[in-house]
């Protein structure tokens, strides 16, 4: 049994049996955002739009001594597809920039998925000080996207990320099954409209989840989350 988060987070987890929680950070004012909440979707992005030019980018392969070889790289690349988590709330200093980097400033919203399938498909990322030495694998080595697509450099481990990878490229959205997400967490500059549209299509396909407001400590760099009071159903 996982327990993570802060104060009602917890609670509630202690009470609930399941598999672990995959957070999922979202824009309440990003029209696609709001179209995937309400098909229950995710979309899977492409690696080549990942926001760090090492990850999945393999740097032995910007130098390969042939044209095929560097030509197979590049192929391989533009095929991969990642759907990213990020680890669970602890309230602190890591959830900050968490929420300010991919929760759009604090005004956006985190959806706390309970997905037994798309959890067997995740694997956490490891976080290196060095770069690993990945000279002998190629794009055709067996494994080569668990060897690597799972590694990024130690400043992005605030992110405590959780991904699967879709090599094949033929994927580009997850279906979320209905009452999969246990949760949704406000952050503490959402408006009060966005919430309740946020809320208004979260409950269509998840009757039953809970609803937390993401609130400033006021004498610390720090977040508390609270069951919100607010009646959304």
């Amino acid at each position: 049994m996982l327990v993570d988060g802060t104060h009602d987070i917890r609670w509630l987890l202690e009470r609930d049996e399941g598999s672990e929680l995959l957070y999922k950070f979202r824009s309440a004012r990003n029209e696609s955002h709001r179209d995937c909440l309400a098909r229950g979707k995710i979309w899977i992005g492409a690696a080549m739009a990942l926001n760090d030019p090492f990850d999945s980018k393999p740097k032995e392969f910007l130098n390969r001594a042939t044209a095929e070889e560097a030509n197979a790289y590049r192929e391989a690349v533009r095929q991969l597809r990642v759907l990213c988590f990020s680890g669970p709330f602890t309230g602190g200093p890591d959830d900050l920039l968490r929420w300010s980097h991919y929760g759009d400033g604090h005004q956006g919203y985190c959806l706390m998925i309970r997905d037994a399938a798309i959890l067997a498909k995740t694997r956490p990322v490891t976080y290196h000080e060095t770069y690993p030495d990945l000279a002998e694998h190629t794009p055709t080595t067996p494994g080569f996207w668990e060897t690597v697509g799972f590694f990024k450099a130690s400043c992005w481990k605030y992110e405590d990320e959780r991904r699967a990878l879709f090599p094949n490229g033929s994927e580009l959205e997850y279906t979320i099954p209905a009452r999969a997400i246990w949760g949704v967490v406000f952050g503490c500059w959402s408006l009060r409209d966005q919430r309740f549209e946020v809320a208004r299509l979260a409950l269509a396909n998840n009757p039953k989840c809970f609803f937390f407001n993401a609130e400033i400590v006021k004498k610390s760099f720090s977040l508390e989350y609270h069951n919100t009071t607010t009646k959304y159903r």
